[in-house]
């Protein structure tokens, strides 16, 4: 058999794969030619530090301000950042807190949140929503006011 007769043999077939595999290379190709390679340095890299942080109930709105309780009581809060900023964070400024409307029904279950200096990022917070309990309906049926609301921290 001559290669003339081998080449025109199922010629089409042939020139597809051809023209296939050859776009396939210039993909591939190109993809390794475009790859970076980015050097982090030890002072980049961002590290993480744990908060274990009780959970404050914030009351909003006007009515009546009921005793609750959350559960769970605390929660675990990862930071992220830089090591020169989270080696001077105390744990003292960082809060957890939920915000109850006076229209919201409780019991139910509740979003946290967290407050946190600048220049970091909460990586985690667990439980990341709690739920709320009434222990004693408000006193006297006395309104909400900033003397017997919760605030946080």
């Amino acid at each position: 058999m001559s290669l003339v007769h081998s080449i025109q043999e199922n010629f089409w077939p042939k020139a597809f794969s051809l023209i296939l595999a050859t776009f396939i290379w210039l993909v591939v190709n190109s993809n390794v030619q475009n790859k970076t390679v980015e050097i982090v340095t030890p002072s980049q890299v961002p590290v993480s530090r744990n908060f274990a942080r009780p959970i404050a109930i914030r009351w909003l709105g006007e009515g009546e301000a009921p005793e609750a309780r959350a559960r769970p009581g605390s929660i675990q809060l990862t930071l992220a950042g830089e090591p020169a900023i989270l080696d001077r964070v105390r744990p003292e400024e960082t809060h957890a807190f939920i915000e109850i409307n006076a229209s919201d029904i409780v019991p139910g279950i509740f979003p946290i949140q967290v407050t946190h200096p600048r220049g970091l990022t909460p990586t985690l917070v667990l439980p990341c929503a709690v739920r709320v309990e009434i222990v004693a309906p408000a006193k006297n049926g006395s309104p909400i006011t900033e003397t017997n609301r919760v605030q946080p921290p």
